[in-house]
């Protein structure tokens, strides 16, 4: 492939975009004022631009107001929300007590970076365990009322718009001792892995090479081996029913706190730990078997043992 010198989209050159990219040599990208006003996609917006100018419109059109009546029912909420009732335990792989974590939290913080190195090591299964625990997990069990009820509900490590937890890690694990590679969902209530099915090659989900301006050619990424691969999944049925176009908003929140908690908990078990957005969405959706309309791919991260 030809080295690419300049990125220019055709017309004036009024706006000058600064930018890192593996795919070409320049750090100014010019464009236009026809893509800076997103009229390729819209009258005068951003697709993104539109979400948030009609941000208020979300109160009026929404099941927020329509179906206040159904969600005070706490039969009808348990039903939406991914709790304890919904998870499979026949053939279930359950993960080991996960330990006390000694690191502090500022520690943990001043620690914490991104990593796109890894050794191709296994993780331990403790290890594995311990950072689902504290990233995904239920760590404790309360009684609490819905819509009149009592209840019992677990509750987790990380918040989520209306308590609807609508996000799910599948994890695409490579290498870690004791567990089979292959494709799992975790369960937190559980805490254990569900096999989904079998392990699919990381290059069907991500961008594997970059490009290398001395040569001109695309070459694979060095040491990109992480141990799992994990694919952050929202389910937009479910979580639509409460906060119907408030929902797009919600599960990008939900997804950054799951995200953050990973981070934190990599560093405090000194595993390597990335947020990886160069995942391909169409792609990965298809090799998960899931339909992309309903239930979405929000963000992909990495997790490994550091060179």
């Amino acid at each position: 492939m030809k080295k690419v010198d300049l990125l220019k989209i055709i017309g004036g050159t009024e706006n000058l975009y600064s930018t890192q990219s593996i795919y070409c040599n320049n750090v100014g990208v010019e464009s236009t004022d026809l893509y800076t006003k997103g009229k390729f996609f819209s009258s005068n917006q951003l697709i993104s631009q539109l979400y948030l100018s009609n941000y208020e419109n979300c109160f009026k059109m929404g099941p927020i107001v329509s179906t206040a009546e159904f969600m005070d029912n706490g039969a009808n909420v348990l039903a939406l929300m991914d709790s304890e009732y919904k998870e499979i335990l026949k053939d279930a792989i359950f993960l080991p007590k996960p330990r006390k974590i000694k690191t502090t939290l500022q520690d943990a913080l001043i620690n914490r970076r991104s990593s796109r190195t890894y050794s191709g090591k296994p993780i331990s299964l403790q290890d594995f365990s311990d950072f689902l625990y504290y990233s995904r997990g239920a760590v404790k069990n309360e009684t609490v009322n819905l819509g009149g009820k009592k209840v019992s509900k677990q509750k987790y490590t990380a918040p989520s718009g209306g308590g609807m937890y609508a996000t799910k890690f599948f994890l695409v694990v490579y290498n870690v001792k004791e567990i089979n590679p292959g494709i799992y969902i975790y369960q937190p209530a559980s805490h254990s892995l569900l096999f989904y099915m079998p392990v699919v090659a990381l290059d069907k989900f991500v961008i594997t090479k970059r490009y290398d301006s001395k040569t001109g050619d695309y070459v694979p990424i060095e040491n990109f081996s992480p141990s799992v691969f994990i694919c952050c999944i929202n389910d937009f049925a479910q979580q639509r029913h409460k906060y119907g176009e408030l929902s797009l908003a919600v599960s990008y929140v939900d997804c950054g706190c799951l995200l953050q908690n990973c981070g934190l908990i990599a560093s405090a078990l000194e595993l390597d730990f990335c947020v990886w957005a160069g995942f391909k969405k169409r792609e990965g959706e298809k090799q998960l078997k899931i339909d992309g309309l309903n239930s979405h791919i929000i963000m992909t991260a990495m997790l490994g043992v550091g060179v």
